[in-house]
């Protein structure tokens, strides 16, 4: 209709266009004929005008007509493609179907899970194909999956469901060869538009391997957590290990930076005063270079001697090998300050008792020399006729000799070789006189001071022998205060524990009373230091022997003690006198006093043998005592008041008040011998009480032979309380035993 109406305003448009240009030409060319010529030209348009419509509507139809045939190619066109798309998607999604690696399905959401459409990948999945699957032709899929896993599934599926959600849910299969597979699903529900029931859409996966490579990564990772708790364990040991070990260890990586130390070794490091560069390497200890520490350290058991201030260490390096280049160091510091010092002083020990026995041999004939001399000179004084000229010089001679024979006791002190009458001594009284004394004797110029906390400092001593000790201590501190100063005695008690364990473990004694002597002098310097306790060495020129301080050393070796020095110039010097303790306020405080019972005493060491026997004595008790199992044998021939023991009797006279009522032996120093020294004691005493001294805490009654019976036992060296404790009521025992028979 529109093509029609178009078609006639074009065709009128163009009549009236030619009507008008020729009514023109007319009007300009010819207008007489203008009336006439009008309207045979309007006629001539007219007809143009209907002719020009015919032509235009039958083109427009041609046009109309082809377009139509057109539309239609195109759409065939179209229809034919659309038809190969979709076969071309149907043959992609079978291909697709038939290579899933799983199962696509469509099935009904009713108990059995009725499939619809199963792929074929359900054969490879199940070993059942598509066709036994589908409205359970052979098989229903829910008796597919394994009885324990249906539930879980169930609640899964519906509780999506009922939500709109998709699902994802793993479970066993039991496929149709009998194997067990574990399936990986994810769907939906699909909703339908028509009366039809809903469905549901998934596909389900066989994920047996990355199961079975769950299980083995979870079973590698359990392994892999219990080796790195077996690590931490075995690394908590050895940090345990470490931090208990009595030497400081460290170890240092190829560069030598510090990786891990203990606490001893981080105390060494600070007393060694380590030197660490800007790379954190460690470069030197005290007074050696890292670099020369580590030269040859292959070899093990190499200890080289550090150095800082008086203190030395030895340390041992020892290559982390991994190849032929050291991937680390192990370095291991002990603190040897004390066991050098102790060989120091063992060397000067050995030195000083060679020096000494050979003094004392020469000294003991010389004196025997002088006594004749002395002797005969005397008489020579006694002549009647005796010019007083040659008085005088017999005078001189006795004098000369007098002194002579002082020398020889100073040197026989030194040689532990001079008689002494130790008794029970309390310190506090004795230093109390000692003061009087010396205040009168080194003058005004000098202050003497005396110090101790209020107690008792009782040791077993000779008076006269203590105090010359101490007169030739203070002669040498006024020597070495020509100004005046002050000389200052100081006592304390303290145990053979800490800092003094190497200086007096060697003597078995546990409890000490220490005397500190100290001068505000010039002080010495370490080479006299060295020297000190040598006889004849002396830094007076001719005013001195060089025997006062080798006397002191030999008087303080005779009762069991020790002394040193210590000694700083321009400060002073402070001599450290160690004296065994007799422990009476706490004995008294634990038991009466013994009635004069017989005890034996077996003791191998010498010092711990003459301190507790001179304890015991104390106590109220007669001891015997002898020093190894070799020894009883003639106790058990002789009577206890026959034995004697380092030239002093210890029990009594009479015969016939001389049994033994208790035996005390010390095993601590037996190594391994405990059972052969107890069989000896019982085969000389029989069946007397056997109390014994042990290494340690712990009981020996278990490593005992029967016939080996002990009647109690303590540690060794004994509290002398606990000791005097026990033999009271070892004893007590007896008696009560006896009256009662």
């Amino acid at each position: 209709m529109a093509l029609r109406r178009a078609t006639y305003l074009t065709s009128g448009a163009l009549g009236l266009a030619f009507w008008s240009v020729g009514v023109l030409l007319v009007r300009r060319l010819a207008p007489e004929l203008l009336g006439t010529w009008v309207w045979a030209w309007g006629l001539a348009c007219l007809v143009l005008t209907l002719a020009v419509s015919l032509i235009l509507r039958g083109v427009a139809h041609c046009s109309t007509l082809a377009a139509s045939v057109l539309g239609h190619s195109r759409a065939a066109v179209r229809q034919r493609d659309a038809e190969a798309a979709l076969g071309e998607s149907e043959r992609a999604l079978a291909t697709f179907l038939s290579n899933l690696p799983g199962m696509a399905y469509r099935c009904l959401d009713d108990d059995h899970w009725t499939m619809l459409f199963v792929s074929e990948g359900a054969r490879r999945l199940t070993g059942y194909g598509p066709d036994d699957l589908t409205n359970n032709a052979r098989v229903a899929y829910k008796s597919l999956i394994l009885p324990e896993d249906r539930a879980m599934v169930r609640r899964a599926v519906d509780d999506c469901v009922s939500r709109d959600t998709s699902f994802e849910l793993r479970y066993r299969l039991r496929t149709a060869s009998g194997e067990v597979r574990w399936a990986w699903e994810q769907g939906r529900r699909i909703a339908s538009t028509t009366d039809r029931p809903d469905v549901l859409e998934g596909l389900v996966l066989d994920v047996s391997d990355v199961e079975r490579s769950a299980a083995e990564r979870e079973a590698l990772l359990s392994q892999v957590q219990e080796q790195a708790g077996q690590l931490r364990e075995t690394a908590a040991q050895l940090q345990q290990i470490m931090a208990s070990v009595p030497e400081g260890v460290l170890l240092l990586d190829a560069e030598c930076r510090i990786v891990r130390a203990n606490p001893i070794a981080e105390d060494a490091l600070r007393t060694l005063q380590a030197v660490i560069n800007d790379a954190g390497s460690l470069v030197r200890l005290g007074n050696r270079r890292m670099a020369d520490l580590l030269i040859a350290p292959r070899r093990r058991g190499i200890w080289r001697e550090v150095h800082v201030g008086q203190r030395t260490f030895a340390i041992s390096v020892q290559a982390v090998e991994r190849g032929p280049v050291a991937k680390g160091w192990v370095v291991v510091l002990n603190e040897v300050t004390q066991d050098y010092e102790a060989a120091q002083r063992a060397h000067q020990q050995e030195r000083l008792a060679a020096v000494g026995q050979l003094a004392a041999g020469i000294a003991h004939d010389f004196n025997n020399v002088l006594a004749v001399v002395t002797l005969y000179t005397q008489l020579a004084q006694r002549a009647r006729d005796l010019p007083a000229t040659v008085r005088d010089q017999l005078q001189v001679v006795v004098r000369e000799a007098s002194r002579g024979s002082s020398l020889i006791r100073q040197i026989l002190d030194f040689g532990r070789r001079g008689p002494i009458a130790p008794e029970p001594l309390d310190l506090a009284p004795f230093f109390e006189d000692l003061a009087e004394l010396l205040r009168t004797t080194l003058g005004s110029e000098i202050s003497i001071m005396i110090r101790y906390e209020p107690g008792a400092y009782r040791v077993y001593a000779d008076p006269a022998q203590l105090r010359q000790a101490m007169i030739n201590l203070a002669l040498n501190a006024r020597d070495a205060m020509p100004d005046g100063g002050t000389l200052t005695f100081t006592l304390s008690r303290l145990l053979a524990d800490g800092q003094h364990a190497a200086l007096l473990s060697e003597q078995r004694v546990l409890e000490w009373i220490l005397i500190d002597v100290t001068d505000t002098g010039h002080g010495m310097s370490a080479e006299v230091l060295s020297r000190l306790f040598e006889p004849f060495f002396t830094t007076k020129g001719h005013g001195g022997t060089g025997l006062g301080l080798a006397q002191v050393h030999g008087i303080i070796g005779q009762h069991d003690g020790t002394i040193t020095a210590t000694s700083q110039s321009g400060v002073g010097t402070t001599f450290f006198i160690y004296l065994p303790a007799l422990t009476v306020p706490e004995l008294e405080a634990v038991a009466s006093r013994g009635m004069g019972e017989v005890l034996l005493l077996v003791e191998a060491h010498d010092v711990a043998r003459r301190t507790l026997a001179n304890a015991l004595e104390y106590m109220g008790y007669r001891v015997l005592t002898v020093r190894s199992a070799e020894a009883l044998g003639v106790l058990g021939a002789q009577s206890a008041g026959d034995v004697w023991v380092d030239e002093v009797p210890h029990a009594s006279d009479d015969p016939g008040d001389s049994a033994v009522a208790l035996v005390v032996v010390d095993l601590s120093t037996q190594d391994g011998e405990e059972a052969a020294l107890l069989q000896a004691v019982r085969d000389v005493v029989g069946s007397i009480p056997v109390v014994a001294l042990t290494r340690g805490n712990t009981s020996p009654r278990a490593e005992l032979s029967p016939g080996q019976e002990l009647a109690g036992w303590l540690p060794a060296p004994p509290q002398l309380a606990a000791l005097h404790g026990l033999i009271a009521e070892v004893l007590s025992g007896i008696a009560d035993a006896a009256s009662i028979a």
